[in-house]
């Protein structure tokens, strides 16, 4: 996914970036004011490093710290990391397991999990034994302590399918604290816009999964999140065959439902994180149900086929978008 950003004249968007939550982090500000605007994206940068700091998918202190010794006691959170959890939780109790945090020690056999590693297929008994550490249901939280327990032996948890939304959502809350009410943040293609580009729409581009080009681009004025999961974002191949890293915790395989990109459209950035995660678990048809059921949601769903990918949409954005294969 990209953005369209580029504005001529004196009214031009400052524009900044940083290499931060594993990703190339992407923040603009559509404001008059330069020297407003810069401060307010240095807090934004700033906000996601705090995170990236507590959660980041390499050298999160404190989840590294959760993941050594939350199996033989309780772990005692912050705010932060306690409420990503607990959202997390939730999606995993919405999507029956789709979503399921606990799925780090799959994750690991993989190597898609912390540091770079070499990828590979685990061989069965390895996944037999770390899938047995896999269940979100054993994740348990005391909201009066603010402490978390992972029930079985050797449990671990991934947040990476949630932890970005966090840190997306928190970077624009700072820049509204600091007086800026236009701008967009994006972090390695998922995306949160806030008000309008001088009086123009923000321009969000949805790429095409197999090829080097953007499907189509969706106009948006006013707070609004469009996140995208797809297999094409960290894999590797062997054989021929791909092998990425959004896993069903219910095989410890990669996701093989048939979707292939996954974009959903909402308010929160958490659940447009987790939900565009879960979907392609889920498939089109269970994904495209939950999107349905869910308020002021709407989702965009790429599938693969015989013939090549096909694409759903959800009831309310159905046929408005023009895509072009």
């Amino acid at each position: 996914m990209i953005t369209g950003v580029s504005c001529s004249g004196s009214r031009a968007p400052v524009f900044k970036h940083e290499f931060l939550m594993d990703t190339i982090v992407e923040i603009t500000v559509a404001c008059r004011d330069r020297e407003l605007a810069e401060k307010a994206i240095a807090g934004a940068f700033d906000e996601i490093r705090r995170i990236e700091n507590i959660m980041g998918p390499v050298g999160g202190k404190e989840l590294l710290e959760l993941n050594k010794t939350a199996f033989k006691k309780s772990f005692v959170l912050s705010n932060d990391l306690f409420y990503v959890i607990d959202k997390a939780l939730q999606y995993g109790k919405l999507t029956a397991g789709a979503f399921d945090i606990s799925v780090a020690p799959v994750l690991e056999l993989w190597g898609f999990l912390g540091e770079e590693k070499e990828h590979s297929v685990p061989e069965s008994r390895p996944m037999s034994m770390a899938l047995k550490k896999v269940d979100y249901r054993n994740i348990a939280l005391d909201k009066k302590r603010n402490t978390v327990f992972l029930r079985n032996q050797g449990m671990k948890l991934a947040i990476g399918g949630i932890a970005k939304g966090y840190a997306v959502g928190r970077a624009m809350d700072i820049l509204k604290e600091n007086g800026v009410k236009n701008a967009i943040v994006n972090a390695g293609g998922d995306v949160q816009v806030a008000g309008d580009k001088f009086g123009k729409p923000w321009s969000i581009g949805i790429k095409h999964p197999r090829k080097n080009k953007i499907l189509t681009t969706m106009p948006f004025n006013g707070d609004k999140c469009i996140f995208t999961s797809g297999d094409y974002e960290r894999c590797f191949f062997l054989d021929g065959r791909r092998y990425h890293h959004v896993i069903d915790p219910s095989t410890g395989y990669p996701a093989d439902s048939s979707c292939i990109s996954v974009t959903v459209i909402c308010n929160d950035p958490v659940a447009a994180d987790a939900l565009a995660t879960s979907i392609l678990v889920l498939g089109p048809e269970k994904g495209m149900k939950l999107i349905e059921g869910l308020p002021e949601t709407e989702a965009v769903i790429i599938c693969k086929t015989e013939e090549g990918i096909k694409l759903e949409q959800s009831r309310n954005i159905a046929g408005e978008y023009e895509f072009k294969y």
